[in-house]
């Protein structure tokens, strides 16, 4: 083929690279005829890589942003990092630091964060959830009562199926706020239902202020059910961490009383 009958000034080539869907490329050719000092001596099957890269970095990149919309994280802004007085807390960095790879969700493993109130479960639950993300892979946060609400609706609303795929595909489900109300009705039920469906094939992280000893009462307030709340201990237990957030002073009465600057987070 003529390559005077392609048209390839590089103004041609990056309209058509944008009109091929290919914003990456094109940002990636715009990059070297800005900056062609950069670029001296390469070879056209390094161009030819520096472009793949670009478009490669653009898909991840909106890929990022897609898992940090979808996860409705509570602290989206949530770095690991930023946790606050680890030691204090009983926070073991490195298990974070290692929570915030892919490791343990290949190997489809849960976690629970357990603390008292105000301890800053929820930013540490985000923290992880914002680092997950990051790698690209799906996470989804939910309040327990707000998840088993929306089940209940659903049933009404003949779009059960549906709801119930929303909490089950997610790589890593967040639950926070996990029994903070005893169950009641269907609602073990529906517990269930989604539980069996993620088992060992996705990971959850769990905040509570119940020890795993206290859940079967509130599973079971009603002593009638003892199958099914065995069934989700063991969904949620098997192959489970427990992370048990210290701290005499709650993280929100802490940060009331010293002075707050920049973008500090009284939930760290």
């Amino acid at each position: 083929m003529n390559p005077a009958l392609i048209g390839n000034s590089v103004e041609e080539l990056i309209a058509r690279m944008r009109l091929l869907k290919l914003p990456g490329m094109a940002d990636a050719l715009e990059f070297m005829e800005l900056n062609p000092e950069e670029f001296a001596g390469w070879g056209w099957r390094d161009i030819l890589a520096w472009l793949v890269r670009g478009q490669e970095e653009r898909r991840f990149n909106n890929k990022v942003a897609l898992c940090l919309k979808n996860a409705k994280l509570r602290y989206p802004m949530a770095d690991v990092s930023d946790i606050l007085v680890p030691g204090e807390r009983n926070l073991n960095m490195d298990y974070f630091d290692f929570l915030s790879r892919a490791d343990w969700l290949e190997r489809h493993d849960n976690v629970v964060l357990l603390g008292a109130s105000g301890s800053g479960k929820t930013y540490l639950a985000s923290a992880i959830g914002v680092a997950v993300c990051k790698l690209g892979i799906s996470v989804r946060y939910v309040r327990s009562d707000d998840l088993l609400r929306d089940l209940a609706e659903a049933k009404i609303a003949g779009t059960y199926e549906q709801t119930l795929q929303r909490y089950v595909k997610p790589k890593l489900l967040i639950l926070d706020e996990f029994l903070l109300t005893p169950l009641v009705a269907a609602q073990p039920t529906d517990l269930l239902n989604m539980l069996e469906r993620r088992y060992q094939d996705n990971s959850l992280i769990i905040c509570t202020q119940y020890p795993i000893q206290a859940w079967h009462e509130r599973l079971n307030p009603a002593l009638d059910e003892e199958p099914l709340c065995e069934a989700i201990l063991d969904r949620i237990v098997h192959a489970a961490q427990v992370v048990e957030i210290g701290g005499d002073i709650s993280m929100r009465e802490r940060l009331r009383n010293v002075k707050i600057t920049g973008n500090n987070d009284s939930s760290k």
